[in-house]
C-alpha cells in the first residue's frame, strides 16, 4: 500500500518509521523477555556484566511521520506484534530442517 502511494505521489517518497504507540515501548530487556516468549521453546537470554559494549536500556522509533503524512497508526499491541514477527522466520526454520531431511 505504502509503494502504490509512493508511486502515484512523488513528495510521498521519503523514509517512514512504523512501531508501536507510546503506551507499547518498553524497555530493551523487557523486549528481549517478550521475543523469547513468542518465539517459545527452551530460548533464554542473560545479561553480561561488563561486556564492554554498550546497549541502550530504551529504544523508541519516531513515528510521527508515518502518522502525520500517511494517516498510518499501529494496529497490534506489543505481545502480538512480536508474536507475528516470530512466526515467519520460525516456519521457515521449520521448512528448511524438514528440506534437509527429505534431501537425507
Amino acid at each position: 500500500m505504502l509503494a502504490e502511494k509512493q508511486f502515484l505521489d512523488k513528495k510521498l517518497e521519503v523514509n517512514y518509521n512504523f512501531g508501536p504507540d507510546d503506551e507499547s515501548y518498553v524497555s530493551t530487556g523487557a523486549l528481549v523477555e517478550l521475543f523469547c516468549e513468542a518465539w517459545g521453546g527452551d530460548i533464554c537470554w542473560k545479561t553480561r556484566e561488563n561486556s564492554g559494549t554498550h546497549e541502550a536500556n530504551f529504544l523508541k522509533l519516531d513515528c510521527s511521520k508515518a502518522k502525520a503524512v500517511l494517516g498510518w497508526k499501529p494496529r497490534w499491541d506489543i505481545k502480538l506484534r512480536w508474536k507475528r514477527l516470530c512466526s515467519f522466520p520460525k516456519l521457515v526454520l521449520i521448512m528448511n530442517e524438514s528440506f534437509v531431511l527429505k534431501i537425507r
